[in-house]
């Protein structure tokens, strides 16, 4: 049980880091145009976070009701490169440098490693459905 809660929780900081950079795409693109400097990383960071978001969801869902082993494996290293993707190319356009990135990116980073390791250990539990 505590492992989707984890997972559900380094998601909803995706769909935050998600809402950031489309913040930062709209704040941008209002004062550059499309020939913003930033343009790639607020897409990147936008497409992550949303999907890290749902995956992580998917993942932490399915690690609560014990079904789909890989599934939820899968999803949760998503989500954990997910954040590793947010401290590595979110500093740019975060409000505070590498250590705003930090502060959003940490947290999914520590969640999702530690919501794997739980479910790494809990295998057994897991059913097997046809």
């Amino acid at each position: 049980m505590a492992v989707g809660v984890l997972a559900v929780i380094a998601s909803c900081f995706s769909l935050v880091v998600g809402l950031f950079a489309v913040l930062s795409l709209i704040n941008n693109s209002l004062v550059y145009g499309f020939n913003q400097p930033l343009l790639r990383q607020s897409v990147l960071l936008t497409i992550f976070g949303f999907l890290g978001f749902v995956l992580g969801l998917n993942g932490g869902m399915n690690s609560m009701k014990r079904r789909r082993f890989a599934m939820s494996m899968g999803c949760l290293c998503f989500l954990l490169a997910c954040g590793v993707i947010t401290v590595v190319d979110f500093w740019p356009i975060a409000y505070g440098g590498f250590l705003g990135s930090l502060a959003l990116g940490l947290p999914i980073i520590v969640l999702s490693n530690s919501a794997i390791i739980f479910v790494s250990v809990s295998r057994g539990e897991f059913g097997y459905s046809r």
